[in-house]
């Protein structure tokens, strides 16, 4: 979602070239369309059934449950005597 309403697409258009940096182990594949075809195919195949807006949606509903949760457990901390 970091790519906006762009996608995946914007964000690998924008970034890749320093991706290809931290690739090394993975024999320094090239961020050229054969790559970005086959990164986006994965991704529309994980999450091309929902929207943008639904996916940013459950993204802040998980993150906001998370922040609750760690707010509550700070909550119930006693200071060390």
């Amino acid at each position: 979602m970091n790519g906006g309403e762009g996608g995946l697409r914007q964000w690998l258009n924008t970034l890749g070239a320093q991706l290809e940096k931290g690739w090394e182990l993975l024999g320094r594949p090239p961020m050229d369309e054969d790559t970005l075809a086959t990164l986006i195919a994965q991704a529309d195949d994980a999450f091309g059934d929902r929207s943008y807006a639904e996916l940013v949606r459950a993204r802040d509903t998980r993150q906001n449950a998370v922040l609750r949760a760690l707010a509550a457990v700070d909550a119930e901390e006693v200071p060390a005597v």
